[in-house]
């Protein structure tokens, strides 16, 4: 992100300071009072949640992506080969935000495990008797803040979803796949919300 964003999250943030910092607190104690173990570290003044989706079949190496923190403001970033390519802030609503960090703190998630998931993937396709190709793949890429409950120990959690939507609706049992995709479902429909806020150009 260029001067010009960071000038205007500045600004965004002594504009909406008091309201911004009441949707944290809320979301603080939701975070914490949900799950016992390393819910999303609401604290951190780094983004929560940073989301990334690449389309490997395209020769551009820029991708979407999104960057929410702990009080809902979230930056987009929308690629070159997208019409309204360039960067953008919006504002998310409190019953947006809890139904994400709701979702993150689930224990399909908390506890992801690629090595896991592919084992379940592959047991599902023995059952079933099926081969799966997917000629235009794309990947979904996660990073959630953490810490343990007591807001001690912080750490990053990566996840790495090549072509989650297609995945979670041939595995419909595997149960962090269908979290992962209602969360970039959630992200999904920030894309085309109507009160934006273009920021600039890299």
């Amino acid at each position: 992100m260029n001067s010009t964003i960071l000038k205007s999250t500045r600004l965004y943030l002594i504009k909406n300071s008091f309201v911004r910092g009441l949707i944290a607190c809320q979301l603080l104690v939701l975070s914490h009072s949900l799950w016992a173990q390393d819910p999303v570290d609401m604290s951190t003044t780094d983004p929560v949640l940073i989301y990334q989706l690449t389309h490997q079949i395209l020769a551009e190496k820029d991708s979407l992506k999104i960057e929410v923190f702990s009080d809902g403001y979230a930056l987009l970033h929308y690629p070159s080969y997208m019409k309204m390519a360039g960067n953008y802030s919006v504002q998310l609503s409190q019953g947006q935000m809890q139904g994400m960090v709701r979702a993150l703190n689930a224990p399909a998630i908390t506890s992801f495990s690629e090595q896991r998931m592919t084992i379940q993937k592959k047991s599902a396709d023995k059952k079933q008797g099926r081969l799966s190709f997917i000629s235009d793949s794309s990947n979904s890429s996660f990073e959630v803040s953490r810490s343990d409950k007591n807001g001690q120990n912080k750490w990053k959690q990566g996840i790495q979803c090549p072509h989650l939507q297609f995945d979670a609706k041939q595995y419909p049992n595997i149960s962090s796949l269908s979290k992962l995709a209602e969360v970039e479902s959630m992200l999904s429909k920030l894309i085309n919300q109507s009160d934006l806020q273009e920021l600039g150009d890299d």
